[in-house]
C-alpha cells in the first residue's frame, strides 16, 4: 500500500544564521524550564505591604513560554558576545561578573536587547527584535526602541511574564517560597530593624562577600522555587521588556504601555532590602541605559520557537513524501532544493513533493532561501527509503519523581506484519507489547534500562536502551556523629546517604550554617556511603560541623541542600601517647607515662592505644576486635564481628597472610554497639583470610 508522508521544516529568512544538528523540535532546552501558560494574580495581595503604591492586583492571562533556569552568567554573556561582534553587533558596555558562574552585570537594557538577537542567531533561531516594522533588519547597532517578532527567538520577559514566572506557581505571597524571606533563601541586604518579615541576618549576604564587591553569589546557589527557577529573588535585578507606567493593565499577554522613559526590572538585588524589587509585586525601573553593578537579566523563548531542525523520515518503496517548511515567512522569498547537496531541477517552491519513491532516494535534503535579508541553506533532511524491519524512531531517555507517569513510544517500519516486546532489564514486561509502554505511579525500582524488540517474519530489531531514572533527592540513613579525638590523632566521619540517581556530591564544612563555615572537603561518590577523615587533629578542629549533599535530582549545592550537623571535641594528651588524659585516669594509667599505651592491661593480647581506638574494654580480657564467626552457604560467606559506637571500620581480604589486602566492606560510625554483619560474595578460591579494622581505611 502506498502512503504519503510530511517532512516539515523549520526555516529562517536571514543572513548569517548557523544552522545546528538538533534531534528533535518541541522539545524544553536543556538551560530553560517550560512555564504553563494561564491565567493569576498580578500585582500585590499581601494586605499589609502598603508601600507597594503601583501594583493593584489584576488578573492577567501569559501564553506560556520557557524561561531560563538561570540568570545568565559572565560565561554565558562573553560566549555570545564574543560571536556577535564578529557578525554585526555593537555593545555600549563590556559587561561584568564577578566569576564565570555569577551573574553577568553592569548591562543596559539596550545591550541584554541585542545580546537575546545574538543569541538567537548564534543558536539559529529567528531573531526578536528589529529596527523596521517591517521586521527586516535586525537590531544589532546602537540603540534602539525595537520592533518585536513576538514568536522569534531569545527576548527579554514582559512584567507580566516575570512575575509569573517568579511566584513559581504559588498566589497570594510576598516572595516565591511564602511570606517571610532570610539569607538562607536569596541574596539580599538583610534589614531586620526595618520589615518584621526579614529574618535576616542583617547586612550583605555572607557568601556574596565572598570575593569582594559586588556582591553577587553564583547562579543557582539557593533552592528553585516551583517552577524550577533559580533566584528570582536577589542577586541582580533582572530587565524586562515593558516601559515602566504608573499602573499596568490585566488581560492577555500585557506588554505594558507603548512609550515610556524606563524601563521594568524585577526581582531585587544582593544591594536591596527585603522590600526594594524583593518582593514578586514590587517593580523596580530605570532608564533603559542605565548600568550597575547589580543589573542583569534572563531571557524567554515561546513554547513554538522557530529553530531550524533537520528531520529524518523513513518510507517504504513506493510511497510518497512531502518535504515543506514549517513557518510561513512574511517577506518574499525564492527557494532552491538540493539533493545530496546538488539543485534538483523545477524544484524552487517551499514545499518538495517525491513520488513513488525507491530507495535510490535516500539520501541528504536541502533548501536555500533567499530573501531582501540574505540567504541561508537548512540543515539536512535525512529521507530514508528501506526495504527490511528498521525502528525509524528510537525510544527517548526520561527522568521523573516517584509518583509521576511516564510513556516511551517506539515507531518501526517493515513490507510485512510485525510485533513488540518491550524489556526492562533485559527481562520481558508482560503484557507490554505495543509501540508504547506506558508506567505510572513510577517507583524507584522501575529505575533502570528499557528496550523493545521488535519482530516480523524474518527478523528482530532491539532498539537502543534508554534509562528510565527516578529522582529522588539525597537523604541521610545515618548522619555523622558527635565524637571526641585526641589532639595529634586521627578520626574519621561517617555518614549513610540515600537518594537516586548517584553521583553524590558531598561537602563538608565547617561552621554553623552554609553562608557561616568553611569548606573543608568537596567528594562526588557513586557509593551510598561517605567518610571524611582528618589527621593531625588539633583543638582549632574542634566545634560545629556540617556536611551537605547534592546528587542529579537536587544538582545545586546550597544552605537549603539536605545537610547534617554534628560537634567534634578535641582531647588532651599531655603525655602524646595517642591515649587522652580523662581515659587515662578512667583506666588506671598515667597520663604523663607515653609508655602506657603499649601496655596490655587485661592480657587479651591488645595494647591500651589499640582498645581505646577500636571501643574495646582495656580491662576486659574477653573484649577485643576481632571477628566473631564466619559462615558459609550457597557460595556466600557471612561474617560478624562486634562494633563499637561511633567507630567506623573496614573489612578486608586476601588469599595469603603475606599477600596485599583487599577491600570487601566499609562500615558506617552508629549510635549504639552492635554486632555487625558483612556478605563476602565474591569469594572464587575455597580459601580466604579475613580482618576487620577501625577507623575505616582508605
Amino acid at each position: 500500500m502506498k502512503t504519503h508522508r510530511n517532512l516539515i521544516f523549520a526555516a529562517l529568512a536571514a543572513v548569517g544564521f548557523t544552522l545546528p544538528a538538533l534531534s528533535a523540535s518541541g522539545q524544553t532546552p536543556t538551560h530553560m524550564v517550560l512555564i504553563p501558560g494561564g491565567s493569576f494574580t498580578m500585582g500585590n495581595t499581601v494586605s499589609a505591604d502598603t508601600d507597594i503604591t503601583d501594583a493593584r492586583p489584576v488578573t492577567a492571562t501569559v501564553s506560556a513560554f520557557y524561561m531560563d533556569k538561570f540568570e545568565v552568567t559572565k560565561a554565558l554573556w562573553d560566549e555570545v558576545k564574543g560571536w556577535s561582534v564578529a557578525n554585526g553587533y555593537s555593545f555600549e558596555n563590556p559587561g561584568f561578573g564577578k566569576a564565570a558562574n555569577h551573574p553577568v552585570q553592569t548591562v543596559s537594557w539596550y545591550d541584554v536587547v541585542k545580546w537575546c538577537n545574538a543569541r538567537s542567531q548564534k543558536e539559529g533561531r529567528i531573531p526578536a527584535y528589529y529596527t523596521n516594522a517591517a521586521l527586516t533588519q535586525v537590531y544589532k547597532p546602537r540603540r534602539a526602541a525595537p520592533y518585536v517578532n513576538w514568536s522569534g527567538g531569545y527576548r527579554l520577559p514582559t512584567e507580566a511574564v516575570r512575575e509569573k514566572a517568579a511566584r513559581g506557581g504559588l498566589s497570594g505571597q510576598r516572595y516565591p517560597w511564602g511570606n517571610v524571606i532570610s539569607q538562607e533563601l536569596a541574596n539580599y541586604l538583610g534589614n531586620t530593624n526595618s520589615y518584621s518579615y526579614d529574618l535576616g541576618p542583617n547586612g550583605y549576604n555572607a557568601m556574596g562577600l565572598i570575593g569582594g564587591s559586588p556582591h553577587t553569589t553564583p547562579v543557582g546557589s539557593f533552592e528553585p522555587n516551583g517552577y524550577g527557577l533559580y533566584d528570582m529573588t536577589g542577586n541582580v535585578f533582572e530587565w524586562c521588556w515593558d516601559w515602566y507606567g504608573a499602573v499596568y493593565a490585566g488581560g492577555s499577554d500585557p506588554r505594558g504601555p507603548a512609550v515610556g522613559a524606563n524601563r521594568i526590572g524585577r526581582g531585587g538585588a544582593w544591594i536591596r532590602d527585603a522590600a526594594y524589587g524583593s518582593r514578586c509585586a514590587s517593580r523596580a525601573h530605570a532608564p533603559p541605559d542605565y548600568t550597575g553593578s547589580h543589573a542583569g537579566f534572563r531571557s524567554v523563548l515561546p513554547p513554538n520557537d522557530p529553530l531550524v531542525v533537520p528531520g529524518q523520515s523513513y518510507s517504504l518503496p513506493g510511497d510518497s513524501l512531502t518535504l515543506s517548511l514549517a513557518n510561513t515567512l512574511d517577506i518574499p522569498s525564492t527557494y532552491q532544493w538540493q539533493f545530496n547537496e546538488t539543485d534538483l531541477p523545477g524544484a524552487t517552491g517551499p514545499a518538495l513533493a517525491l513520488n513513488d519513491v525507491t530507495t535510490d532516494d535516500s539520501g541528504p535534503y536541502r533548501v536555500i532561501i533567499s530573501n531582501a535579508v540574505g540567504v541561508v541553506t537548512s540543515a539536512a533532511a535525512l529521507v530514508q527509503v528501506v526495504e527490511r524491519l528498521t525502528i525509524t524512531s528510537q525510544p527517548q531517555s526520561a527522568s521523573v519523581v516517584p509518583g509521576t507517569s511516564v510513556t516511551f513510544v517506539v515507531t518501526a517500519l517493515s513490507p510485512s506484519p510485525f510485533t513488540y516486546q518491550w524489556q526492562f532489564n533485559g527481562a520481558d514486561v508482560a503484557g507490554e507489547t505495543s509501540a508504547t509502554l506506558a508506567l505510572t505511579d513510577v517507583q524507584l525500582a522501575q529505575d533502570g534500562l528499557y528496550t523493545v524488540v521488535v519482530s516480523d517474519a524474518n527478523d528482530s530489531v532491539v532498539s537502543q536502551p534508554v534509562t528510565l531514572t527516578v529522582l529522588v533527592a539525597p537523604g541521610f540513613s545515618q548522619g555523622p556523629l558527635s565524637q571526641s579525638a585526641v589532639a595529634g590523632g586521627s578520626l574519621t566521619f561517617s555518614a549513610a546517604i540515600t537518594g537516586n540517581p548517584a553521583p553524590f556530591t558531598c561537602q563538608w564544612r565547617k561552621g554553623t550554617s552554609f553562608a557561616a563555615s568553611t569548606l573543608v572537603a568537596t567528594a562526588e561518590t557513586a557509593e551510598q556511603t561517605i567518610f571524611l577523615t582528618l589527621n593531625n587533629v588539633q583543638p582549632s578542629d574542634a566545634g560545629t560541623w556540617l556536611l551537605y549533599l547534592a546528587n542529579p535530582a537536587a544538582p545545586v549545592l546550597s544552605s537549603s541542600s539536605p545537610n547534617r550537623t554534628w560537634t567534634l571535641i578535641v582531647l588532651p594528651d599531655t603525655d602524646g601517647d595517642g591515649l587522652p588524659d580523662d581515659w587515662e585516669t578512667s583506666q588506671g594509667l598515667n597520663p604523663s607515662d607515653p609508655s602506657d599505651a603499649m601496655g596490655d592491661a587485661d592480657g587479651d593480647g591488645s595494647s591500651n592505644l589499640a582498645e581505646y581506638r577500636s571501643g574495646t574494654k582495656a580491662d576486659d580480657a574477653t573484649s577485643w576486635l576481632n571477628i566473631e564467626s564466619i559462615r558459609q552457604s550457597s557460595g556466600e560467606t557471612t561474617l560478624t564481628f562486634r562494633a563499637a559506637a561511633n567507630k567506623t571500620y573496614s573489612v578486608e581480604w586476601n588469599t595469603g597472610l603475606d599477600g596485599p589486602w583487599l577491600k570487601l566492606a566499609d562500615v558506617v560510625a552508629m549510635p549504639q554497639d552492635r554486632a555487625e554483619t558483612v556478605i563476602d560474595r565474591t569469594a572464587t578460591v575455597n580459601r580466604r583470610f579475613y580482618r576487620v579494622t577501625t577507623p575505616r581505611q582508605p
